[in-house]
Order: structure tokens, then C-alpha cells, then sequence
């Protein structure tokens, strides 16, 4: 066979089972978007957001209320990492809709970017790619909230988005601000070290991963991950490094536990308020 010819006929079948697979990952999205938990989850979040939020920004000052929106999409974050992609979807499909009804762009690349962390999440790298794609195409991603825990919920949505397509340099951003809203500094200490492999700076990336483990502030669950995957490539000396497996599924879960214990009592107050709306949901 002709090279060319080779070519062009592997590009074919790649093409066509990538096609395949996104037709799949559609198919997966619509079934969870379509049941009856789906359906009367949804119904009832909008009720007891749109109840307990005014309950709670009356005990807060201006500073840290928060809009109902972004109750939406932390309560949607909360679902995501807890493995409740349907709870998720929901919510982000709230945030959307809300968004459409008040003309605001912004929230409404912020329910898709929910959405396209929920479906990495469920391991639909195809259908995820191709919404936060979409997403992208209609704002800016360097719009911020002027409150503070509002800010918060943006750079942990958008620094995740990253994280998953692999964008550690543009993921620092947001990691380096969620820094400044919250206080929790290690997961932007990860994300520097996956930038490192990333850019080749192997060595670097190391240094960076050993400080990390043996920091005794980072959450245990990390740092004995972390040393896992420091001794497979010091056992190895020449194992490739893949910057994503800095980044296990686990860190959702724990950086979500992080916000509920936080020290800052306002902080620590939100994420148990959400929490609990979710648990009576």
C-alpha cells in the first residue's frame, strides 16, 4: 500500500471512531439528563436554593452573600466530585437556564464549564472537550465576581476545567487566586509541578512534588499519593512523566473537605450550608 494511501485510510478509521465514541458520550449525557431522579432532583434544587440562600446572605455582610447561581454551581462542583453526575448535570443545566433568562454570559460559560468537568468526570473526554470548547466561544475566561466566595467558586471551576484538558500553565492562574480567596495553597503547588513536567523541566518537577509531600499542611490522602508516584519514577529512571497523574480524581473530594474544615469561619459556614442543603435534597 501506498504511504499516502495509509494515510489518508488511518485518518479515516480515526476519525470515524472518534466520531463513534462522541455519538456514544451524547447518547451516555442524554440518559442521565432524562430520568426521573434527574427530573425531580432538578425541580426540587431550585426550590431549596431559592429559599435558603436569602436565609443565609441576611446573616452575611455584602462581602460574602452570595447569588443563588453560584450556590447552583458549587452545589454542582459538590455533586461532581462525589461521583452524582446526574445531580451535577442538573445544576449546571440550572445555571444555564438562569443565565439565558438574565441575558449573562458570564454564568452561563460558568454552568457549561460545571458541566464539562462533570463529564471528564464520568470519563467522557470527547463530549467534555466539545463543551468546554463551546463554552469558550462566547466570554472571556477573565471575568471575576467582586465578592469573595463568588471568586472562589470561579477560579475552582475554571482551574479544574484546566486541570483536566491538561492546561497546567493557564490552570495556575486560577489556582493562584483561589489561593488568595481561600487560603488553600497546595493544589496550586500541584499544578506548578505538573506545568514543570509539562514544560520538560523534569528535575524541577520533582523538587516541587518531594516539597509537597513532605509539607505536613497538605492533606495526607495527596501527600501519600504523591509519594507513590515519586517512587515509581525513582525506581524508574527513565518512566515517562505524565503531568495528570499529579492530578488524581481524589484531589475533587479533598479540596471540597478542605473548604468544609476551613479555618476561615465565613468559608467554612458556606461549603457546610451547601453541603447541607444537598444532604435534605
Amino acid at each position: 500500500m501506498k504511504p499516502l494511501l495509509f494515510i489518508i485510510l488511518s485518518l479515516s478509521i480515526l476519525l470515524t471512531g472518534c466520531s463513534s465514541t462522541l455519538r456514544k458520550q451524547h447518547k451516555q449525557y442524554e440518559k442521565a439528563t432524562s430520568g426521573v431522579t434527574y427530573k425531580t432532583y432538578k425541580t426540587a434544587s431550585q426550590f431549596a436554593l431559592a429559599g435558603s440562600m436569602p436565609v443565609y446572605n441576611d446573616q452575611q455582610p455584602d462581602s460574602l452573600k452570595i447569588g443563588t447561581p453560584y450556590a447552583h454551581l458549587f452545589l454542582g462542583y459538590f455533586w461532581s466530585v462525589s461521583g452524582k453526575s446526574s445531580l451535577a448535570f442538573a445544576e449546571a443545566n440550572i445555571v444555564e437556564e438562569k443565565s439565558n433568562e438574565s441575558n449573562d454570559s458570564h454564568m452561563k460559560y460558568l454552568g457549561q464549564s460545571l458541566r464539562a468537568i462533570t463529564q471528564y468526570q464520568a470519563g467522557w473526554y470527547l463530549l467534555a472537550a466539545e463543551e468546554s470548547a463551546k463554552a469558550r466561544q462566547s466570554v472571556s475566561t477573565g471575568q471575576v465576581s467582586r465578592r469573595k466566595y463568588e471568586a472562589a467558586v470561579i477560579h475552582l471551576l475554571l482551574g479544574s476545567v484546566y486541570i483536566k484538558e491538561k492546561d497546567f500553565e493557564k490552570a495556575r492562574f486560577f489556582w493562584g487566586a483561589f489561593v488568595t480567596e481561600t487560603g488553600i495553597d497546595w493544589p496550586y503547588q500541584i499544578c506548578e509541578a505538573a506545568a514543570a513536567f509539562q514544560g520538560g523541566n523534569v528535575q524541577l518537577g520533582l523538587q516541587k512534588i518531594k516539597s509537597i509531600a513532605q509539607d505536613p499542611t497538605v492533606p495526607k490522602p495527596i501527600r501519600d499519593q504523591l509519594t507513590l508516584e515519586l517512587e515509581k519514577v525513582e525506581a524508574h529512571a527513565s518512566i515517562s512523566v505524565d503531568s495528570s497523574l499529579l492530578w488524581p480524581s481524589i484531589i475533587g473530594t479533598i479540596i471540597w473537605q478542605e473548604l468544609r474544615n476551613s479555618s476561615l469561619q465565613s468559608l467554612n459556614k458556606f461549603a457546610k450550608t451547601i453541603e447541607d442543603v444537598g444532604s435534605k435534597l
